[in-house]
């Protein structure tokens, strides 16, 4: 058998041609295109807003309960019903025997009359407090005065003791020198007595003050007693009149104005302590509805920047597509530290009352804080900081120019340009980048035959 002649030559041409086909190939199935993503420059409002949420919270709001077990006699009112303040809501029959309610009477009473006893020792004390007070305060003038006088006492008796000296040293004859020495020892003896005599006066009034100061420190700790008597005594008649309450008929009022939530009463119910609703648990809420309003957290990086009567959208997550406004009337001036974070209320109402919106409800808001109307306006991905300036890139006639703007205020999606672009300006927000692939039929570069026969 014949073995087939290969020219290595011709093996090597058709490999490097091989290479080269799938070089070229390559290169046209990965072209790369970049194609800018641009914006116009438009005139419109730019709005500056602060997220918070929370939820919808009513400023009037009461629960009802009984003060003892009783059964409903006679129910006044009905779930929804609007009520005003003190109307009449239900009457309870107690369930209570006569025994219990006259104990419990019998302790009210006691407690009155210790309490009234209580009283008249706190006025009685806090009278003596103010005498004692007047008493010092008269006390406190006398010894200033004494000090004053003692000084000027001394200070007179000084003078005249310098005026006898100046006196005998003018002496001419001997009977003058003789009157002026007597008269020096008088003045000198007069200058001793005025100065023992203030001394003792000053002593005297001080006494005085001292034991006035005692009387009034004592009258105030009486005081101060007396009022803790008193204090006690009208909790104590406090705890016995509730608790002779609980133990007869009630009339219950609505302490609020609003709309009745939560009522589930029938007539014949039985409520109070010992049953499933215990004199602990509402038998039902009070609700003023037109004084609902949205709490929400902001943060304290936002904080500073909201102000009482700035408008709000809201929005709310059980409330799908319903948008609200409202303007802000609270600013809470203490904050909420939670996991390092802290927030600070902020209430705000509805411009609109709206029965769809519940106490509860989760709400979201944006407070607008700032709004300025027709400034010129791009995306803030077109804005580049370059060095110290910001600049914009700038398309015209296809080709691309780096523009130095001014920028004004921003908000999450625009920013205000003061300068350095107008309106109509083609900026670029990003460079998109597109890669091309070319497609060859054949399925490629297909060489047949096993081989160069020679």
């Amino acid at each position: 058998m014949k073995i087939p002649y290969r020219n290595p030559w011709l093996i090597g041409i058709v490999i490097l041609v091989i290479i080269g086909g799938i070089w070229w190939y390559r290169s046209r199935s990965n072209t790369t295109t970049i194609t800018p993503t641009t914006a116009q420059v438009e005139r419109g409002t730019l709005v500056e807003s602060v997220n918070g949420s929370g939820s919808v919270v009513a400023k009037i709001q009461a629960d009802v309960s009984a003060s003892g077990q009783g059964r409903v006699e006679q129910l006044l009112v009905k779930d929804g019903d609007i009520v005003q303040a003190d109307q009449a809501l239900l009457r309870i029959k107690s369930l209570a025997t006569p025994q219990d309610i006259a104990q419990a009477y019998a302790s009210l009473l006691g407690d009155i009359e210790a309490t009234t006893t209580a009283e008249q020792k706190l006025q009685d004390a806090q009278q003596n407090e103010i005498i004692a007070k007047t008493s010092l305060s008269g006390s406190t003038l006398a010894y200033d005065k004494s000090k004053i006088d003692a000084q000027k006492t001394v200070t007179d008796a000084n003078k005249t003791a310098i005026d006898a000296a100046s006196t005998q040293a003018a002496a001419d004859t001997d009977l003058e020198v003789v009157s002026a020495q007597t008269g020096g020892k008088s003045a000198g003896l007069g200058q001793q007595s005025a100065k023992i005599k203030g001394q003792v006066d000053v002593k005297t009034a001080q006494k005085a003050l001292q034991e006035d100061q005692r009387d009034y420190d004592s009258a105030a700790l009486k005081t101060t007693s007396a009022k803790q008597s008193y204090d006690a005594a009208k909790a104590g008649l406090t705890a016995s009149r509730l608790n002779y309450q609980s133990l007869t008929n009630q009339l219950l009022t609505a302490p609020v104005g609003g709309t009745i939530m939560n009522l589930s009463l029938i007539e014949g119910s039985t409520v109070g302590s010992g049953t499933s609703e215990s004199s602990s648990t509402p038998l039902f809420s009070i609700i003023d509805l037109t004084s609902l309003r949205a709490q929400v957290a902001v943060n304290e990086v936002d904080i500073s920047s909201v102000k009482i009567d700035q408008p709000a959208t809201l929005t709310f997550d059980a409330l799908s597509g319903k948008t609200r406004t409202g303007k802000v009337v609270n600013i809470d001036r203490l904050g909420t530290t939670t996991s390092g974070v802290t927030t600070y209320n902020v209430e705000i109402t509805f411009d609109i009352t709206d029965e769809t919106i519940r106490p509860g409800m989760s709400v979201n808001a944006d407070i607008i804080t700032a709004q300025k109307n027709d400034v010129l306006l791009v995306p803030n991905a077109a804005v580049k900081p370059q060095g110290d300036q910001n600049v914009v890139d700038v398309i015209h006639n296809g080709a691309t120019t780096t523009v130095p703007v001014t920028i004004g205020s921003s908000n999450d999606l625009q920013t205000e340009i003061i300068e350095g672009l107008q309106q109509g300006d083609q900026v670029i927000t990003s460079d998109t980048a597109t890669t091309g692939t070319s497609a060859f039929s054949g399925g490629g570069f297909q060489f047949g035959g096993g081989g160069i026969r020679r």
